[in-house]
């Protein structure tokens, strides 16, 4: 084992820490496996430990390295002896050689034609068989966001919206994306989903779990992109600031539905979901948290409709983030201001299909009313 992936394994900075776990997987050495299922019970952080026991499921494998391919020699056979036997009656001088007959040219200028055009059929349906399978795709969502434009702080959004993709840097910290839906403004604004990534992820990954949605069913979809190794993991407070500066450029150009609007995030975002909520409870009339501990009491006065998930499989200070959840909806329904809706799944640290069917659910009830 490297004396150098070890110190970083036990470093006190995330950030080295994950450097470490890479490092031993890749090296493919079974002798970590022991330092890594240690420092998985303490790890404090639901990524990192997560990463780490995937690391140590790699390294418990029979083998990590490809195996040589063994090339047995072909046995040795014996030369072919070829007779060839000539005979003095025959005069190959006047041996002539066999034409082939003419055929008829195998594609007539009429079956060219049809070939071309069935070609471009074929082209055709494939291109539109691409495009609907790659539409608001992971792919699809990262090519739109490297192609957005600046996103127009000092206008106001048009009547009519084109399902333009505009971008804002706000500052070092805090880059946000604008996914527009098409058509006209509903007469009480448009609703909006805002959605905030885990620690190590990419605001596309996000984006990509509700974009086929949100253009169907005319809804705003904000995705968040924070550079976390700025800030200490708990430290919310100057995305807290971010968000709400964000908020008001958004408000400012979109006329916004501010009873129609969520906060989503996984992990980190859904961290620092809950606890933006907690300190703006007027903010956002919907949250919908994932693999989010802890999760201390909202204010008794606070109107927002909460959806939780957390995985069985998945811990945090030693407690499976289930244990957490059904507190907190043990709690609060003592208290009368329940979630409206929570789940604990086999799971592990995951956002699960049924996030996005909750979250369109919250969304429909919150623009019905």
């Amino acid at each position: 084992m490297n004396a150098k992936v070890i110190d970083l394994l036990k470093s006190k900075d995330p950030s080295e820490r994950k450097q470490g776990i890479m490092l031993a997987g890749r090296s493919g050495e079974k002798g970590y496996i022991r330092v890594l299922q240690k420092l998985a019970t303490i790890e404090p952080d639901p990524y990192l430990k997560s990463l780490t026991e995937k690391t140590v499921e790699y390294l418990g494998r029979e083998s990590t390295k490809p195996k040589e391919t063994v090339i047995k020699p072909l046995a040795a056979s014996q030369p072919v002896v070829i007779k060839r036997d000539t005979s003095d009656e025959v005069d190959f001088t006047k041996l002539k050689r066999r034409e082939a007959p003419r055929s008829k040219p195998r594609y007539t200028p009429g079956k060219m034609a049809m070939l071309a055009l069935f070609a471009i059929f074929v082209i055709g349906v494939a291109v539109v068989f691409l495009q609907y399978q790659l539409f608001g795709s992971l792919p699809w969502v990262m090519v739109a966001m490297s192609n957005a434009k600046t996103f127009p702080v000092e206008g106001r959004a048009p009547d009519v919206l084109t399902g333009e993709v505009y971008q804002r840097y706000l500052n070092s910290y805090t880059t946000y994306t604008i996914f527009e839906p098409k058509g006209q403004t509903p007469p009480d604004g448009w609703p909006l989903l805002l959605v905030n990534h885990g620690w190590g992820m990419q605001a596309e990954q996000m984006a990509a779990l509700y974009y086929q949605w949100a253009q169907d069913e005319g809804v705003l979809l904000i995705a968040t992109q924070f550079d976390n190794e700025q800030e200490a993991s708990n430290n919310f407070y100057r995305a807290f600031r971010n968000v709400n500066h964000m908020m008001d450029e958004l408000e400012s150009y979109y006329p916004v539905n501010v009873h129609a609007n969520i906060i989503m995030g996984f992990s980190w975002g859904g961290n620092m979901s809950y606890f933006y909520t907690h300190t703006y409870p007027r903010m956002f009339s919907g949250a919908v948290l994932v693999s989010a501990p802890p999760y201390p009491l909202p204010p008794i006065n606070s109107e927002v409709k909460y959806i939780v998930f957390a995985g069985e499989n998945e811990g945090w200070e030693n407690q499976s983030l289930g244990h957490f959840l059904r507190q907190l909806a043990g709690e609060l329904g003592r208290r009368g201001t329940p979630l409206w809706y929570w789940e604990v799944h086999d799971g592990g640290h995951e956002i699960t299909p049924g996030v996005v069917e909750q979250t369109k659910a919250l969304m429909a009830e919150l623009r019905g009313n």
